[in-house]
């Protein structure tokens, strides 16, 4: 925090090439990055073609991935490249994320308890689904015994936690305190 704060670092590889010195590790570190967030952007995109594939109940085919690429690329173009530096504080993106991340909670937990109360009747209703169809457990399990990825998606998920620039900007760029620091680094795993 007091690095990127003194010396005006906007990224981590701003950071790092900084922090050892060369324009070498920094350009190495982006190509990290960007070799590091394309797998993560295609696990996105594929998460989002599978949920319209299973609310529509039928293959959309490519183009509900085109479709959502399509809109994170322009939404990408439309607030990212901003003239703004990038140590520059934006007043009210702090709560933005906040609030985005609220309801992403208030989603999930809706469709959580929805599926486990309406559709399966509690968690007795749960155990007796499980007990009555073990195919649907192992089919739960499958990416994790048949090594299809799952540890490197994992691994992906909480690096691109504290790696994705955006992430990185609201701990550092945004973050104006020592103190505020501390708690994050203890809140956000949480």
């Amino acid at each position: 925090l007091r690095l990127t704060r003194e010396h005006r670092l906007g990224s981590v590889a701003d950071l790092l090439a900084f922090r050892f010195g060369g324009r070498r590790v920094g350009a190495a570190v982006a190509a990290f990055a960007l070799l590091a967030s394309v797998p993560y952007g295609a696990q996105q995109i594929h998460a989002v073609n599978d949920s319209a594939r299973t609310i529509l109940g039928a293959p959309p085919g490519p183009v509900a991935g085109l479709v959502s690429t399509s809109l994170l690329s322009l939404f990408a173009m439309a607030f990212g490249a901003s003239g703004r530096a990038p140590q520059e504080r934006h007043e009210g993106l702090g709560i933005v994320v906040a609030f985005e991340s609220l309801v992403k909670l208030a989603a999930m937990l809706a469709a959580g308890g929805a599926a486990l109360f309406g559709v399966l009747g509690g968690a007795p209703g749960l155990a007796r689904f499980l007990s009555e169809h073990p195919a649907a457990l192992e089919r739960l399990y499958a990416p994790v015994h048949q090594g299809t990825g799952f540890g490197a998606v994992l691994v992906l998920s909480f690096g691109a936690v504290f790696l994705l620039p955006l992430h990185f900007h609201m701990a550092f760029a945004e973050g104006t305190q020592d103190r505020s620091l501390r708690f994050a680094s203890i809140a956000f795993p949480l």
